[in-house]
């Protein structure tokens, strides 16, 4: 098997994981944490380097493939509670649980008809203060 190994697919996956693992990390310091300015336990105020190591440690975690054994599945709000990740749970919002399987659904016919990834992000205004 590692005789038919294609060391350049490898790299390209490699490479794949670590994008995947800095958009992430970018996206989480940037707009999840943008409002993060307090940490919760002791009180103290949130650094840039604290955003910065916390972003860290949940790519990382989110990466583990001995943990999670595929690529591509979805993240469950159970999972990032794990991550200690304070996350607005829409469940018992019916609307608004509507509104986002439509948009969901509008995105991924949307993606095979053009036949490319989308990433769709967005920076809605949120009030909360403290993320952790």
């Amino acid at each position: 098997m590692l005789n038919n190994l294609d060391l350049a697919q490898l790299r390209r996956y490699e490479q794949a994981r670590e994008l995947s693992k800095d958009l992430l990390k970018k996206w989480l310091v940037e707009y999840k944490f943008r409002n993060w300015n307090i940490k919760e336990t002791t009180q103290t105020p949130v650094t840039p380097e604290d955003k910065i190591n916390r972003a860290e440690e949940i790519a990382i975690a989110l990466s583990d493939n001995r943990k999670w054994h595929s690529h591509g599945r979805s993240i469950g709000i159970g999972t990032l509670r794990d991550l200690n990740l304070q996350i607005e749970d829409y469940t018992h919002n019916s609307q608004l649980t509507e509104d986002i399987r439509e948009l969901d659904k509008m995105i991924t016919e949307f993606r095979f008809k053009v036949q490319k990834e989308i990433i769709v992000m967005s920076s809605y205004p949120d009030d909360s203060e403290d993320e952790e």
